[in-house]
């Protein structure tokens, strides 16, 4: 019970790591990339563009490359039952980045996440990072 706590709080400090990124950078993204008939999720939007939340994501696993793969999964799960669109959309772009971690996703974590995911742009994005040609 305790090992599954500390899990959270870390989960937690990293999404809220992820948080204050897009906080400090909303409002750089496009006309187009707003579009509710693209996003249509209702979720909260930060408005940053798809190469900068590629790039947040990008830092992140520099700064926390010794992850275990647990945390790594359980800072997704945080992630994607975020507020905004991004946070979702950068745990997607995560496990793109990450493929050892991304092997290791079982059929309850992916019906999971999908549940916490609305509209087209959401489902795309954890589409194209979850499973590649190969698989």
């Amino acid at each position: 019970m305790i090992l599954c706590e500390n899990m959270k709080k870390m989960a937690n400090r990293h999404h809220q790591a992820i948080v204050k990124e897009l906080k400090k950078h909303r409002g750089r993204g496009t006309t187009q990339s707003s579009s509710d008939s693209y996003l249509s999720s209702g979720h909260f939007y930060y408005s940053i563009s798809v190469p900068l939340k590629r790039k947040i994501a990008k830092n992140w696993l520099k700064k926390n490359g010794g992850i275990s793969a647990d945390d790594f999964l359980e800072v997704i799960d945080v992630l994607n039952k975020g507020k905004s669109y991004e946070e979702k959309t950068i745990a997607s772009a995560l496990l793109g980045y990450h493929p050892a971690y991304r092997k290791l996703v079982t059929l309850k974590n992916i019906d999971t996440w999908l549940g916490h995911l609305v509209g087209w742009a959401e489902v795309d994005s954890f589409c194209q990072n979850m499973f590649t040609a190969e698989e």
